[in-house]
């Protein structure tokens, strides 16, 4: 154990400090004198209760129960061990760390001021250091319980008064206790603070000198001592607050994650809203340009408002109207916003320009590569065809479109170019590639090779169409339901829209 520097020595005269330590005899105390720091178990000289079977068991049997026995004492001292829950140490052994109170006894060293030949220092006579030895252990002990009681609930305070304690030890005490003994116990215990025990002044504050057993308001023990089921609750209390805390982070993320995905959500319905409402518009001013008696191909913008909104719907739907007109001024050619005057009054109009013709969008418009062509009598495309899947470029600009089916729209479009092609059995159209890539499968080599024949090098949308071959290992991966599509693809209708090639109206090409 640490060896405790000891008091500076008074005058001869009165006092004198030393390393008191007392003779090896065994204290005469009865148990009560024991500290709470220190317990002896009985639990050993005790049976169990269970009596042997008059029949072993069988080896195996007796493994399986060591094992599973085993295991749960492994998880149980885990748990123990993660809890906090710890035990006194046993009878006879002293901590080695001062920060630990250790049990005041005559076998060890310990620090006390001896009368000589005066009290006018406070000191005790080396008569009376065992009587005051084993109240300063009862007091610790009773210390203890007080500070685990208020740890644990049951009791309003965690120190005691002088006065209080006193009466408690008087009151279970067989032997009277005379307040010179209590006043000599309270010396050890200020002299002797690795015990765990601090006196405290009236004002709360720990106390720096002592004179007279009066100086002392009140007691605190350092270390509250516990039993095991209370030590058991605050366990069960503290990993409770965990759970809750992890929880709450838990709820906390989630409802975050969900107001992240409602957010997109509301705003992509939002943007569709707005192209709907904008391609009504367009509809709207397109039909008005192309009726026979229209003079002027223009219509007001709060004209064309009142036409597709009610009165009711007006104020609750302002936001978006506003949000398709800034996006028609910033993405339609078709229209020219113009300031007009309508039977005498200034109105914003929209004219209809019709620059950009729906008869030669999403069309296909010939070949890039004449070359190419059959009369060479060789195939074009490569002369050995790699794989049967195949990465086609530039169908689209996901920045501009906004129809409903418009991935439906590029599908037909790839059918109806590869027409007579009947080994086309999966499409997809990746409508967040910024390349427009649209994937492809064909049942066989042939067809692969047909289908890049018929697409690469072409036009389509103003676009210049580029095709490259994928193996079928990368395709599965990132499209495992082609591995079961075995049908021919067809398109949608039979209007063949895609392939109205028609010359340009120059009127158009001028505007």
């Amino acid at each position: 154990g640490p060896h405790y520097q000891l008091p500076q020595q008074s005058s001869p005269l009165y006092s004198r400090t030393t390393h008191y330590q007392l003779p090896q005899t065994p204290p005469s105390y009865n148990s009560s004198s024991t500290s709470l720091l220190v317990h002896k178990s009985d639990e050993a000289s005790r049976g169990n209760g269970y009596t042997a079977l008059a029949e072993p068991k069988p080896r195996y049997q007796w493994v399986s129960f060591v094992l599973v026995l085993a295991a749960s004492l492994f998880f149980a001292f885990l748990g123990a061990a993660y809890m906090g829950v710890r035990y006194p140490s046993q009878s006879g052994q002293l901590p080695s760390d001062a920060k630990t109170p250790g049990r005041p006894h005559a076998d060890a060293p310990f620090n006390v001021t001896l009368c000589e030949n005066s009290r006018e220092k406070s000191c005790i006579y080396e008569n009376d250091v065992p009587d005051a030895l084993e109240l300063a252990g009862r007091m610790q002990k009773l210390l203890g319980q007080t500070a685990g009681n208020y740890e644990c609930g049951q009791a309003p305070y965690r120190s005691l008064t002088a006065a209080s304690c006193l009466e408690f030890l008087r009151a279970n005490s067989v032997e009277p206790i005379t307040d010179t003994a209590f006043g000599n116990s309270l010396l050890l215990l200020f002299e002797n603070p690795a015990w765990g025990v601090k006196l405290l002044d009236s004002g709360g504050q720990l106390l720096r000198t002592y004179t007279l057993p009066s100086d002392v308001s009140s007691l605190e023990a350092n270390q509250a001592v516990k039993s095991f089921w209370c030590c058991l609750r605050l366990a069960v209390y503290r990993i409770l607050n965990q759970i809750i805390m992890v929880v709450f982070v838990i709820v906390t993320l989630v409802a975050l994650y969900i107001c992240v995905v409602w957010y997109k959500a509301r705003r992509d319905r939002w943007q569709q809203q707005v192209y709907n409402l904008a391609e009504k518009i367009t509809a709207i001013l397109k039909e008005h340009a192309e009726q026979p008696n229209c003079r002027e191909p223009f219509l007001a913008q709060v004209h064309v408002r009142d036409r597709l909104i009610s009165p009711s719907q007006r104020k609750q739907l302002s936001s978006l109207w506003q949000s398709a007109v800034a996006f028609l001024e910033q993405n339609d050619s078709r229209l020219r916003t113009e300031l007009q005057q309508i039977e005498g009054e200034s109105y914003l109009v929209w004219r209809w320009l019709g620059t950009a013709s729906p008869s030669r969008s999403k069309v296909w418009q010939g070949k890039a590569f004449e070359s190419q062509s059959g009369a060479t009598g060789t195939p074009p495309g490569p002369a050995c065809v790699p794989a049967t899947c195949l990465k086609i470029r530039h169908m689209f600009d996901p920045e501009v479109e906004y129809e409903d089916d418009w991935p439906k729209q590029i599908e037909n479009a790839i059918l109806e170019k590869c027409e007579g092609n009947t080994g086309i059995v999966h499409i997809h159209v990746d409508t967040s590639s910024r390349e427009g890539c649209v994937y492809m499968k064909c049942s066989s080599l042939e067809s692969a090779g047909q289908a890049y024949r018929s697409l690469h090098g072409s036009w389509f949308d103003g676009n210049l169409i580029t095709v490259k071959y994928l193996r079928l290992e990368r395709y599965h991966d990132r499209f495992p339901e082609a591995r079961y599509c075995q049908s021919s693809l067809r398109p949608s209708n039979s209007l063949r829209l895609s392939m109205d090639s028609s010359p340009p109206n120059p009127e158009e090409d001028m505007l």
